[in-house]
């Protein structure tokens, strides 16, 4: 994901952690977002160290994850079995979605 200004990094049980200070969450095919603490669709970000203009940007990359415990939403019972209290993606659910209609690597919601 190239348009990311930070890296998930992948803990010893195998999830990538994205780092306390980046909004994530996932959307489905109508650019809505998922309301659950384990969610599966298009990953969207939201970091404030990219936001160098007048409003918040908001980014939908191509990547299908799964992502777990991601914006507004935290269960205890889905912790990683590693215990960090982040929210993290689930190895196995990482793909690519071809042909988003926005041009270049984001569309910017």
């Amino acid at each position: 994901m190239a348009e990311a200004n930070w890296a998930a990094a992948q803990c010893e049980e195998g999830s990538y952690h994205i780092p306390p200070w980046v909004y994530s969450v996932v959307i489905n095919q109508d650019d809505q977002i998922v309301n659950q603490s384990r969610a599966t669709g298009l990953l969207a970000f939201y970091d404030p160290f990219t936001d160098m203009g007048l409003y918040p940007h908001f980014y939908k990359t191509a990547d299908r994850v799964t992502l777990i415990n991601g914006g507004n939403y935290f269960e205890e019972e889905n912790l990683c079995r590693c215990g960090r209290p982040t929210t993290y993606i689930k190895t196995d659910s990482i793909s690519r979605q071809d042909r988003l209609d926005e041009a270049g690597c984001a569309g910017q919601i």
